[in-house]
C-alpha cells in the first residue's frame, strides 16, 4: 500500500529545487519567529486536488504572488496529500514520504517544505484538499484546505486544517481545527514546522516535533521571517583633513545590500561608549568629514554602521583611532615628537615628515609601529612643521570627496614649532583655564581686547554642553561644571575677531 522512498535518494532530488526568483532581499533575513496566534479556519470552495493517490505530490500550482521562503523568491508550489507544502517543484506528481522518524532539521525529511502538520493522511476514499488565491496585490493569500480526511492507521480520525500563506509580510499561519494523536501508527508522530532547502535549518511549534506525540484542536500558529542587523562593514581609514583641519572618515561601499544611509560614531568621553556623530545618504560618498572634531588638540576613535532599506541598524565596525600629534622643545635646538597610536588596521611602520611649509612637507624618517616618540635632534632653522602618517597596507577605495586625498593613509594633524590651527585673539591677550584636571569648577582667567567675548565647552562630540558670556576685558570667573560627566572636554572663547580654543579634564 505504502510506496516507501529510500532516504538518500529523496534527499538528491529534493536538492534539485528550483527557485522562481533570486530577487535580492533588502533586509538581513535571520530566521523566523513561531507565534500562537487567535484560531481561525474558514472554509473555502477553490480547486481540489482530485484522484490524488496516497502519498503523492500534486502537479505545479502557481501561487498567484511571490512568496518569499527562507530568504528566496517563489511563485510556484506543490502540496502532498500528507499536509505538506513544498516549494521544491521537482518533486511534482512524485511520491511524498509517509514515514516520519526524525526529527526536523533532517535531510531524512522534506526539504524546503512547510510541514502543517506532516501526518500520514489517507485521502483516497473520504475527505477533500482544496487551495485557492484570495484577495489582490499586496495582500493576497494562498489558501490550502485539509477538510475532514481520515489518518492513516486510525481510519476513523480524522484531521482537518489550514495552511494560509500571506503576500507581502511572507507570513505561514497554520490552523488546526482537529488533530488527534494516531498511537499505532508512525508511533503517533506529526511535526509542524519549517524547514530550509539544504534540510540544515528548521523552526517548529514548542513541542511538535519527533518524537512528541501531540494533538490540537482549535489552534493557530504562525511563522515570521524576521530581519535583524547586517554584519558590520569595516571603516578603512581614518585621517585628517588638511584642507579643513578636520578629521575624515572613509570606507569601501559593499555591493549587494540596499542600503539607505551610513552612520558615522564617535566615542563619547566616556570611554568605549558611541554616538552618533554623522549620517551619510547611501548614494553619497563613502567618505565623511566631521565637522565637530578638533585633530590640533585631540584625537578620536570611530566606528562606522548603516541602515538597510527596512529601517535596520548594522552591527558597528571596529573602531579606527586618528594620529594626535604633538610637538615640545627638546634639549638645544631639537623638537621632541609624541603621537598617539593609530587603530583601525594592522601597519609595519610609522612615516614622519617634515617640512618648512604644511605644503612642502618631506619624509624625514620611518620608525616601527610601536614607536610614539621621536626627537628631531637637528632640525633646520626657523618654523618646522610635522606630520605622522600610517598605511592601510589593504589600500581604500571610497566614493572620493576630496580628490586630491591618499584614501590609503592615515595622517596626524599638522604641527608646528608654533601652534598653528589655534590663533590667539590678539597676540597681547591672554587666557588661562585652572585647574586641568579639574573636579567640577574651573577659573577662567582671561585678558582681552574685546568686552564681548564668550566662553564655550564643548564635549567630544562638538556639541556645547556649557556657554557664558565675559564680564568685561579682564578677571577670573569662575565656573560649575559639576553637573557634566567625567571626559575631555573642550574649550574655546570667541569674540568679534578670533578664536582661542583649549582643552580641560575633568575628574570627579
Amino acid at each position: 500500500m505504502k510506496n516507501y522512498l529510500l532516504t538518500m535518494i529523496f534527499a538528491i532530488i529534493a536538492l534539485l529545487t528550483t527557485k522562481d526568483n533570486s530577487a535580492q532581499n533588502p533586509c538581513h533575513f535571520i530566521g523566523y519567529r513561531v507565534d500562537t496566534i487567535a484560531y481561525s479556519y474558514n472554509p473555502i470552495d477553490g480547486d481540489t486536488l482530485l484522484s490524488l493517490p496516497d502519498n503523492t505530490y500534486s502537479s505545479v500550482i502557481p501561487l498567484g504572488f511571490t512568496f518569499r521562503y527562507f530568504d528566496v523568491d517563489y511563485t510556484k508550489v506543490i502540496i502532498s496529500n500528507n499536509g505538506l507544502i513544498t516549494f521544491d517543484t521537482t518533486r511534482a506528481n512524485a511520491s511524498s514520504a509517509w514515514n516520519i522518524a526524525t526529527p526536523i532539521p533532517s535531510i531524512d525529511n522534506p526539504l524546503n517544505t512547510i510541514f502543517g502538520p506532516w501526518i500520514d493522511l489517507y485521502n483516497v476514499n473520504a475527505g477533500f484538499i482544496h487551495y485557492k488565491t484570495l484577495g489582490s496585490s499586496p495582500n493576497s493569500k494562498f489558501i490550502v484546505s485539509f477538510d475532514s480526511i481520515p489518518m492513516f492507521g486510525c481510519l476513523t480520525q480524522k484531521y482537518t486544517g489550514q495552511i494560509i500563506l500571506s503576500e507581502t509580510v511572507n507570513t505561514i499561519s497554520i490552523h488546526i481545527q482537529t488533530k488527534s494523536i494516531c498511537s499505532n501508527w508512525n508511533n503517533g508522530s506529526a511535526i509542524e514546522g519549517i524547514q530550509n532547502a539544504s534540510g540544515t535549518v528548521a523552526f517548529v511549534a514548542t513541542g511538535r516535533n519527533v518524537p512528541s506525540q501531540w494533538s490540537a484542536m482549535n489552534d493557530g500558529r504562525r511563522f515570521t521571517p524576521l530581519n535583524g542587523p547586517f554584519p558590520a562593514i569595516p571603516l578603512c581609514i581614518t585621517s585628517v583633513d588638511s584642507a579643513t583641519h578636520k578629521n575624515v572618515i572613509a570606507w569601501d561601499k559593499p555591493t549587494g545590500i540596499q542600503i539607505d544611509s551610513f552612520v558615522i560614531y564617535k566615542e563619547t568621553s566616556t570611554i568605549g561608549t558611541y554616538a552618533p556623530c554623522g549620517i551619510q545618504a547611501g548614494s553619497a560618498f563613502s567618505s565623511f568629514i566631521d565637522t565637530g572634531s578638533y585633530p590640533d588638540m585631540i584625537s578620536n576613535r570611530y566606528k562606522l554602521a548603516f541602515k538597510d532599506s527596512c529601517g535596520i541598524i548594522s552591527n558597528l565596525s571596529t573602531q579606527h583611532k586618528t594620529i594626535h600629534l604633538t610637538l615640545s622643545s627638546g634639549s638645544g635646538s631639537s623638537w621632541v615628537l609624541n603621537w598617539d597610536s593609530s587603530e583601525g588596521f594592522w601597519f609595519p611602520s610609522y612615516s614622519i615628515y617634515r617640512g618648512a611649509s604644511p605644503t612642502s612637507l618631506t619624509l624625514l624618517t620611518t620608525v616601527s609601529n610601536t614607536t610614539l616618540q621621536y626627537t628631531d635632534s637637528f632640525p633646520p632653522a626657523g618654523n618646522i612643521y610635522y606630520l605622522i602618517e600610517a598605511t592601510n597596507p589593504s589600500g581604500c577605495n571610497p566614493s572620493l570627496r576630496i580628490s586630491n586625498m591618499n584614501y590609503n593613509v592615515s595622517m596626524s594633524n599638522i604641527a608646528g614649532t608654533f601652534n598653528i590651527g589655534i590663533p590667539k585673539i590678539l597676540n597681547d591677550n591672554h587666557v588661562n583655564i585652572f585647574p586641568n584636571p579639574n573636579n567640577g569648577s574651573i577659573v577662567v582667567a582671561y585678558k582681552v581686547n574685546s568686552p564681548n567675548s564668550i566662553f564655550q565647552l564643548k564635549d567630544i562630540m562638538g556639541r556645547i554642553v556649557c556657554s557664558r558670556g565675559l564680564s568685561s576685558t579682564e578677571g577670573k570667573e569662575t565656573i560649575d561644571i559639576s553637573p557634566l560627566n567625567n571626559g575631555i572636554y573642550l574649550w574655546e572663547i570667541t569674540n568679534n575677531e578670533a578664536i582661542d580654543k583649549g582643552k580641560i579634564v575633568l575628574i570627579k
